[in-house]
């Protein structure tokens, strides 16, 4: 009886542990798909800033 009850904690233990590896590879594969987009985000951000910063200069 207990070795039953061992082997049901131990399969919901492992559904939950394999649960939860297919989740944080989704969101390993998301992060891989927006970090590649990454540089060229903060690329984009840091030239309007830079403009922005210029326009202000010009204006002083």
């Amino acid at each position: 009886m207990s070795l039953l009850f061992c082997n049901v904690i131990e399969f919901q233990i492992c559904s939950s542990f394999l649960f939860l590896k297919r989740i944080f590879n989704d969101a390993f594969v998301f992060i891989l798909l927006y970090s590649s987009s990454l540089p060229s985000i903060l690329f984009n951000l840091w030239c309007s800033f830079y403009a922005h910063l210029q326009l202000l200069k010009h204006d002083l």
